[in-house]
């Protein structure tokens, strides 16, 4: 039987990307004007899962107040690979939008802004110290093996530095581990509900929901809260409708 996983109703407050244009309206490959250009999120979502394949292949932030670890399939590859894997069996089915903002720079780079809302994805909390024990949702191998995803809502802003107009985007793991020169600012909100475990002190299966803010800002002056790069890291976990 097909199990279909839809979404929690968690909803994320995405940043409208005509915000950032002024309120100007564009569509994928128009120009509004001669110094930006709007590109189709599709072009940043084929880059993603080339170097780090799926299964695992998922955003990992940290709370380190909290001692708490969050993953969130912000891609949709882990929804993907399940799919895949059960021959159509599970299907959490994603729904992902957003666009691409993209800037000429006057050396020639582009300054790229790239706004991802998901929908319906996969996501799991675990502590710090062992973060193979899940405290919130479960991983894709052990969805696969018939354990209940936790599932939620993620907005996504990844702001850097491309090596020109139109150039292919990269996969946003590989410029954060290998070039982070070209990082600008990368940020997440992220909310879902799903099964807590044994390992968070309630009766296994437990309703849960989990909530995240994460903010990095690679150049700053590096003083007072942005001296690490990262002004917010905030994970909550907690019994749903406590």
């Amino acid at each position: 039987m097909e199990r279909v996983f839809d979404p929690t109703g968690w909803a994320v407050a995405a940043v409208a990307a005509s915000l950032l244009l002024g309120g100007t309206a564009a569509s994928a490959g128009q120009k509004t004007d001669r110094s930006v250009n709007i590109r189709p999120i599709e072009d940043f979502l084929e880059a993603q899962g080339k170097v780090y394949p799926p299964p695992f292949y998922m955003l990992t932030w940290s709370d380190p107040k909290a001692g708490l670890f969050m993953a969130v399939d912000y891609a949709g590859l882990a929804a993907q690979w399940l799919e895949e894997q059960s021959g159509g069996e599970i299907s959490i089915r994603p729904e992902i939008d957003g666009t691409v903002i993209e800037r000429p720079l006057p050396n020639g780079c582009a300054e790229v802004t790239v706004l991802c809302h998901t929908r319906n994805t996969d996501m799991g909390v675990a502590p710090l110290d062992d973060t193979l024990t899940s405290l919130f949702g479960h991983n894709p191998l052990e969805v696969l093996a018939g354990d209940e995803p936790a599932l939620g809502d993620s907005f996504l802003k990844w702001v850097f530095i491309n090596e020109a107009p139109g150039a292919p985007l990269p996969d946003l793991l590989v410029a954060y581990s290998e070039h982070p020169q070209n990082m600008i600012m990368l940020s997440i909100e992220a909310n879902g509900t799903g099964p807590l475990s044994e390992a968070f002190g309630v009766p296994d299966g437990t309703p849960g929901r989990a909530q995240m803010t994460q903010v990095g800002v690679f150049r700053s002056p590096g003083m007072g809260a942005t001296a690490d790069g990262w002004p917010a890291e905030h994970i909550k976990l907690q019994v749903l409708g406590h």
